[in-house]
């Protein structure tokens, strides 16, 4: 969703297209890669603004501290 409206997928396609080609090559601390998430999560991250990247790393770094690997 952005705001009220849904997402399409030609519109989060292309939004995560254009996140890509803004990565900086110089930030060795970051890696890309695809995964498949259900259809509902990527638009709300991408609803919290420019930092959805950041929001979803913080995120997925409090499960991780929550559940230490064994």
């Amino acid at each position: 969703m952005i705001g009220d409206r849904a997402v399409t997928v030609e519109e989060f396609r292309q939004a995560a297209k254009d996140k890509l080609m803004a990565t900086s090559p110089h930030d060795a601390t970051k890696v890309a890669f695809v995964f498949r998430i259900d259809a509902d999560i990527l638009p709300a991250f991408l609803a919290t603004g420019d930092d959805w990247e950041a929001q979803m790393n913080h995120a997925l770094r409090q499960w991780l501290h929550a559940h230490p690997a064994s």
